[in-house]
């Protein structure tokens, strides 16, 4: 297809998540959640437990800790996991990162007699997603490249013709280790023809900006690998 004035309508890419996960990070110094109260509170949200919980600890003193990692309840697709010495617990699953946060902000309402909001130190979502979309990955990240300062240095340096193969782009900020984050990697899947895959973190302290942020997000993907500078 062809606009009125003779450029081409470029197709829309085919964006496919294939797994999501929102999670929230708590800063105490003693974290209070324990496995049974965040089971309880998974069972408030409809979730199943997951295999069987530790028991109660026995012969220590008042305020024993049932501490743990790894998934504790599913929901269809979902799963819940938690860490007490990391101090988080996510959703994970393939449904949109907009539904994971209402689950997680779910179970933040469900723990809110024995967890201080002020205490979650930032939200996070990690995602990937594989973009179908008509001609090579390899190429238009080539193009993106192109010119690029790091391209021409690589070229120098190595004496032969370089590009770039994937695109890894951070937050001005640009700290990993921020409460404040985002990164977005784009990189072609060599087992798949015409699949470009994307792997997105993204941090925030502020469940609303978080929240609003997060609902653009797949557009804003899609909405990048149209631009013409990417094709």
């Amino acid at each position: 297809m062809t606009k009125p004035d003779g450029s081409k309508v470029r197709a829309p890419p085919s964006l496919k998540r294939v797994v999501a996960r929102v999670s929230a990070r708590f800063n105490y110094v003693l974290f209070p959640l324990d496995l049974p109260t965040f089971a309880a509170a998974l069972a408030a949200r409809d979730f199943l437990t997951a295999g069987e919980l530790p028991q109660e600890p026995l012969g220590i003193p008042p305020g024993g800790y049932v501490g743990g990692q790894g998934v504790v309840g599913r929901k269809g697709d979902l799963r819940a996991d938690i860490n007490t010495d990391k101090q988080f617990f996510g959703v994970a699953g393939m449904q949109d990162p907009a539904l994971l946060l209402e689950e997680v902000r779910g179970i933040l309402e469900a723990l809110k007699e024995t967890i201080d909001l002020a205490r979650v130190e930032f939200f996070e979502l990690q995602a990937r997603y594989r973009v179908s979309q008509p001609g090579s990955p390899h190429a238009r990240i080539s193009r993106l490249g192109e010119r690029s300062r790091i391209v021409e240095h690589a070229s120098k340096t190595f004496a032969q013709p370089m590009e770039l193969y994937g695109a890894q782009l951070v937050s001005e900020r640009g700290d990993p280790n921020s409460p404040d984050y985002f990164e977005v990697w784009f990189q072609p899947v060599p087992s798949l023809v015409n699949v470009m895959g994307v792997v997105v973190t993204m941090r925030n302290p502020n469940v609303k900006e978080f929240g609003n942020l997060t609902i653009k997000l797949e557009d804003n993907i899609s909405d990048f690998l149209s631009a013409p500078s990417s094709n």
